[in-house]
């Protein structure tokens, strides 16, 4: 019995022979795949990885954790599923399974994408790839002949889909968004898009060129911000308004930026920004042309009043502050303060050229009364709905103060160092002087405290200005001679002064 021949062996064999044949060609095919996915990548410059390739019955086709880079720009997904279904007329319908995932920007800009389904139909010159999961509503369609991308939107709301960030901070939810965007090369070496979006009752219409390479594009961009109710805009987005504002005014926004990304000083900016007030004015803000208490709160959890009244001992009349201090400030916080309205959009493309340049967020792009409108009313939570809130406040203390009164609010109120809040108090902390005896190095030292006096306060600790705190000084002290006011003697004075600072221990409340 033992040594009679099986029938069924060679079958067996055979069955196992194909099995293996089988592995052979599945493990070959997922290589050539994944050597296949790479290689087209790099024909686009781009560096693409991609973790693990399946073949199999469902998914056909899975790959797992794909990345594309080029330069400071990253893609990435946990997993990409293809499978494929009949759709209408026996049309092929590829179904596209993407796993979570981002994109990583320059500038400090990040995406987070959710998972998402997308059905990817393609037709005579025409290919399109609609969202199916986890909602509906954006189209994309690619036209071969005109290599021209379009992308629709029907009231898709976008939070469900995709969180953009700045700096990890998200941004906030304008809810359903409508519009549709056209994107193509227009002639070799340049990318057009036009299109219109709204959103929030917020209306943007505009155009956009990018001409050279991706790491080096020079940007054209035309915008419109149709007339928006600044009130409607925060309520929608979930922001509260000022106590007992129910009218914040509207606002309507015309601008240009051109520049490379890659030179911050090559931007021009032309811009037209029309605010019109609201019809009964805001009380929280109709307080301040007058005497009134602003409270802040201490490191330890405790509040103090700060009382910005002539009766104060600590308040500093505008008039009364030397004017080579208003120079310096001015100089280094927001240049064109006299000449804007609150807004300072020649410096906004500055600061995203800047944060490009970089790869990260290095610069801001904050006016004066900007800051002010944040030390007065917000919190310090970073959140683009905070943004919103602060250029809405922002044009109503322009329209209601005018600039002498925001710049003389500006010195009693911001911060110096801990516990340490206006002007007089820092000089007399510092240097035990009264403002208008302060030395010309004295000023630039004030000023170049205030964008971080928590932060510099370990340059101090020694008693003296530490090696990288004396350089921002000096910068300063160099721009007050570069716009003639300082002479070159009180320039070269100033460099050589040693600051004696009355206590150089760390100050406290």
């Amino acid at each position: 019995m033992l040594g009679r021949a099986r029938p069924w062996a060679p079958w067996i064999l055979l069955l196992a022979a194909a099995l293996l044949a089988a592995g052979l060609l599945k493990s070959w095919g997922e290589g050539k795949l994944r050597n296949t996915i790479e290689t087209e990548a790099a024909r686009y410059g781009l560096v693409a990885h991609v973790e693990g390739v399946r073949l199999g019955l469902f998914p056909p086709l899975l790959l797992k954790d794909l990345s594309l880079q080029r330069g400071r720009l990253a893609l990435r997904a946990e997993s990409v599923a293809l499978s494929l279904r009949l759709g209408a007329g026996g049309i092929p319908v590829l179904r596209l399974a993407i796993g979570p995932g981002g994109a990583a920007l320059p500038g400090g800009l990040r995406v987070e994408v959710e998972p998402t389904v997308w059905e990817v139909a393609r037709r005579t010159g025409a290919s399109s790839a609609t969202l199916k999961e986890p909602v509906e509503g954006l189209i994309v369609s690619y036209f071969a002949e005109r290599k021209r991308t379009n992308i629709r939107l029907d009231h898709l709301r976008v939070s469900s889909v995709a969180r953009l960030l700045v700096n990890d901070v998200p941004t906030v939810d304008l809810g359903a968004v409508d519009g549709e965007v056209s994107v193509g090369p227009a002639k070799p070496g340049e990318i057009t898009g036009d299109g219109r979006v709204a959103a929030a009752g917020v209306a943007v219409a505009g155009t956009i060129v990018l001409a050279g390479t991706l790491d080096d594009p020079r940007l054209g961009l035309d915008l419109r911000v149709e007339r928006v109710d600044l009130a409607r805009l925060l309520a929608t987005s979930g922001l509260g308004l000022p106590a007992g504002a129910a009218d914040l005014g509207t606002v309507a926004l015309q601008a240009r930026f051109t520049g490379r990304l890659s030179d911050p000083s090559s931007f021009v900016v032309n811009h037209r920004l029309d605010f019109v007030p609201p019809r009964t004015p805001v009380p929280a803000v109709e307080r301040l042309k007058t005497d009134f208490i602003h409270e802040v709160e201490l490191p330890d959890g405790t509040r103090r009043a700060i009382e910005v009244s002539p009766s104060s001992l600590d308040f500093i009349p505008l008039g009364e502050v030397p004017p080579l201090f208003v120079r310096a400030l001015l100089l280094a916080e927001d240049a064109g303060f006299f000449g804007h309205r609150g807004l300072d959009l020649s410096e906004v493309p500055v600061a995203l050229a800047t944060d490009w340049a970089r790869g990260s967020a290095a610069r801001g792009a904050s006016t004066l009364t900007q800051q002010l409108a944040k030390n007065l009313f917000l919190s310090r939570e970073k959140s683009l709905g905070r943004k919103l809130q602060e250029l809405a406040l922002t044009l109503l203390l322009e329209s209601a103060l005018g600039k002498n009164r925001i710049l003389e609010i500006y010195l009693n109120i911001i911060e110096w160092g801990p516990g340490i809040y206006g002007l007089r108090p820092a000089a007399r902390h510092y240097f035990g002087k009264e403002p208008r005896d302060l030395s010309v190095k004295e000023m630039a030292f004030l000023v170049a405290l205030i964008p971080g006096p928590i932060k510099y306060q370990r340059s101090l600790a020694g008693g003296e200005l530490s090696p990288g705190f004396e350089p921002l000084v000096t910068h300063l002290l160099s721009k007050l001679r570069s716009v003639e006011a300082i002479t070159d003697e009180e320039y070269e004075q100033a460099r050589e002064e040693k600051l004696v600072f009355r206590r150089p221990e760390m100050p406290g409340p």
